[in-house]
């Protein structure tokens, strides 16, 4: 879908929000958070193509994008990801 479009995800920063509300006390936020990452590791999010079983490549930043290999994660990367990251403490990882 479009919401996963490199350069202008909102997947990273929804997951930094539900993050942030279930530290708060939140604890439905945990549902949110769960279907998150379930629905974003089934597939590569620079491939599309489906993920094996076994634990996927993550983004070491936002934890939100998951790939099936290096090469996809570089390349989401400079398609645009670096604009979408976000670390654990809100912070854009924008890098030219």
């Amino acid at each position: 879908g479009k919401f996963d479009l490199a350069g202008k995800s909102v997947i990273p920063e929804a997951l930094y929000w539900a993050r942030k509300s279930k530290a708060a006390g939140h604890q439905e936020a945990g549902t949110l958070i769960s279907q998150i990452e379930t629905g974003a590791s089934r597939a590569c999010t620079n491939c599309k193509r489906i993920l094996p079983s076994s634990e996927p490549r993550k983004c070491s930043q936002c934890k939100a994008a998951h790939y099936c290999g290096r090469d996809c994660q570089l390349q989401h990367w400079k398609r645009g990801h670096k604009w979408d990251c976000m670390d654990a403490n809100g912070i854009k990882k924008s890098r030219d």
